[in-house]
């Protein structure tokens, strides 16, 4: 997963597992504002 921040940051997270978007982990990260592209609110899908 891809997220560029405000800052014009470029983070990019990786994981040995399938990422599942209805998963604690994913609520987790949606609750500090933290959405893949085409999940949840912001304007990720325009840096996908």
């Amino acid at each position: 997963m891809e997220v560029i921040t405000l800052e014009n940051a470029r983070i990019v997270f990786t994981a040995a597992k399938p990422f599942d978007p209805a998963s604690q982990e994913a609520r987790n990260l949606a609750a500090v504002g933290i959405t893949p592209p085409g999940f949840g609110r912001g304007d990720n899908e325009g840096h996908a």
